[in-house]
């Protein structure tokens, strides 16, 4: 079992690495079209539920291989190191290819590869097959679009083949007619399912049915009656997304979307994503552009009410980053928002009661309880003390520590009025009967360094010794937190010693550069460094895991870590809240992190 994983991996990565070049030669070996479809906005219908379109034609091609990780796939070490653990599955991949060839209708599968070079375009509509019979495959339609260039005729010389390999499989009907001097394939299925397929200036045209076929067309010939270009939702993803020039621009009609997905819901169901806001969304879009070596990537948010659910708890007003005079010249990580602390509360304890009014409910009653006996208001005592930016970073970059340096950093408004309240907290904790404290005994000392007062917990359980001693001070306007006292002495040292500031980063200004100003909230993280901690550590670890016997490559021929690590772009990531919505940047090593992001929330949201 393991071994067909390994070898299918393997098998992708073969086909990935066909389908774009990793040499210049390449690039015009595989005849990157110099013409293109381009954006079909025009020519899909103004109801369109999404359209995806990916861009490969030469500008994006050569950027993709000039880009940082491009030039690690291409290092002779990394290669040398994926060959060792190709070579014994060689057979097994070409036996593959063989038979995806066989499948094919003997046509070559390297012939498909080519189809991901150029632009590729794709779009789900809101039309539905009317088929009374079977509503159960009522679906949108959907229409898909590849650049061909010189591969054109050798298309056009394949797909006869390949027709006739699927109708023999899927026992589907063969039927050809002419669309305006485009001639059109259909196979209609046993089960009711078909394809349309068409050569359109050098551009392969795929879609469901022939009567959607003939309306793309029409479309591509001379623009759709009511087009998605023309509609305002579009031009403002656009125009928000910055789709002119992306590798991959993605829009979405969320408010159809929804309405679709909702239409057989329930009405607690229904109720639920009202609450949350959700049903304010209208529309998204989705951008990542290749910049500096990096993926530049964007996802912007479009609701009617932006004060509703979840909008509720993003903020408005820019961070300033004030935290930043903490933060060493050389840190690991960098994470900073702004926050209404007191506010957010609120709103967090009324999102909980929409999505589980009992448990909500308890956990206020819970809440009540303890503020009660110890006497202190979480919200009135401690979160209106505390200003708006909270920060958390990890530093240094370099050498390795077994507990790490974290260290949060929140603003404060009255240091006075938030250190009586911590005392109170503390002097609760310290003064309860020993059945009732928690499990691990402590308690709260004190020392003064540097004319600071540091607080921590001292604990005296041997059962459940913890390498860490949690520690707080105030140092102006600002209350430290962090996993060890001495990680708060390197900071004071640090301030009063004026050491480099992680602004004067030349790795942290390049990852500035690709992301707006002014966001509400912001994260970093240096991936040189951070690959170059872990990667020793991780080689032995692999070994063990896989074992020698099942391990089809050769661990001694992987690449030194300053071999690895240098390719490594930095990460960094943004958010801010717009009058009309969210918008989300990152700047990363490797494209696609963003659309974590949307299938994260989806799937909390579903759960």
């Amino acid at each position: 079992m393991e071994n067909m994983i390994i070898s299918g991996a393997l098998m992708v990565l073969s086909v990935l690495s066909g389908a774009f070049p990793m040499d210049p030669a390449g690039i015009e070996q595989h005849a990157l079209p110099a013409e293109s479809l381009g954006d079909i906005a025009g020519a899909l219908p103004a109801d369109t539920l999404l359209y995806v379109s990916v861009d490969m034609t030469r500008p994006n091609a050569q950027k993709l291989f000039d880009s940082s990780i491009a030039h690690l796939l291409r290092d002779p070490e990394f290669t040398e190191f994926v060959d060792s653990g190709l070579a014994p599955f060689q057979q097994q991949v070409d036996q593959m290819k063989m038979m995806m060839m066989m499948q094919l209708g003997g046509v070559d599968p390297e012939l498909f590869e080519r189809l991901l070079n150029g632009r590729v375009n794709l779009a789900w509509t809101r039309l539905t097959f009317p088929d009374p019979a079977r509503p159960h495959k009522a679906k949108p339609a959907f229409v898909m679009t590849f650049d061909l260039g010189k591969d054109a005729d050798a298309f056009s010389k394949a797909l006869p083949k390949l027709y006739k390999s699927l109708a023999d499989q899927n026992a589907a009907k063969i039927a050809t007619h002419q669309h305006n001097g485009v001639e059109v394939t259909t196979l209609d299925m046993k089960d009711g399912d078909g394809l349309a397929v068409a050569l359109y200036k050098k551009s392969l045209v795929i879609t469901y049915d022939a009567n959607e076929i003939n309306g793309v067309l029409d479309g591509l010939a001379k623009g759709a009656a009511k087009s998605l270009a023309e509609t305002a939702m579009y031009k403002d993803a656009k125009a928000k997304g910055r789709f002119n020039g992306a590798l991959t621009a993605v829009y979405c009609n969320v408010a159809s979307v929804l309405e679709l997905a909702l239409k057989d819901a329930g009405d607690k169901d229904k109720k639920i994503l009202t609450d949350l806001g959700i049903t304010q969304i209208t529309h998204a879009g989705y951008a990542a552009h290749i910049v500096g070596g990096g993926f530049a990537e964007s996802i912007s948010i479009t609701a009617k009410d932006t004060n509703k659910g979840i909008f509720s708890l993003f903020p408005t007003k820019p961070t300033k980053m004030t935290s930043m005079k903490f933060v060493p010249k050389n840190a690991l990580y960098y994470s900073v928002m702004n926050l209404d602390a007191a506010g957010t509360w609120d709103a967090f304890f009324d999102l909980m009661r929409v999505m589980n009014p009992k448990q909500g409910e308890k956990m206020l009653k819970d809440l009540a309880q303890a503020e009660q006996e110890v006497g202190v208001s979480i919200q009135r005592d401690l979160l209106t003390h505390l200003g708006e930016e909270w920060a958390v970073f990890v530093a240094p970059a370099g050498g390795w520590r077994l507990i790490p340096q974290v260290v949060a950093a929140v603003e404060i408004k009255d240091p006075v009025k938030l250190q009586k309240s911590i005392q109170r907290v503390l002097e609760h904790i310290e003064n309860q009967a020993p059945d009732r404290r928690p499990k691990d005994q402590f308690n709260v000392e004190k020392m003064t360094y540097a004319g600071h007062d540091i607080y921590y917990l001292k604990t005296f359980d041997d059962r459940d010794d913890t390498p860490i001693t949690p520690a707080y001070t105030v140092h102006g306007d600002h209350l430290l937190v962090a996993l060890l006292p001495q990680t708060l002495k390197e900071v004071i040292d640090g301030q009063k010693a004026g050491f480099p500031k992680l602004a004067e980063s030349k790795t942290f200004q390049k990852a500035m550069a690709n992301l707006s100003k002014n966001t509400t909230g912001f994260e970093y993280l240096d991936m040189e460094a951070a690959v170059g901690l872990v990667y020793n550590g991780l080689i032995p670890f692999a070994q063990i895991a896989t074992g020698e016997r099942e391990n089809p490559f050769d661990m001694a021929k992987l690449p030194t870590e300053s071999r690895v690590s240098k390719w490594f772009e930095p990460y960094a990531d943004s958010a801010f809240k717009t009058k009309d919505g969210l918008r989300l940047e990152f700047y990363s090593p490797i494209p696609g992190v963003a659309m974590t992001v949307p299938a994260l929330i989806t799937g909390v949201l579903y759960n």
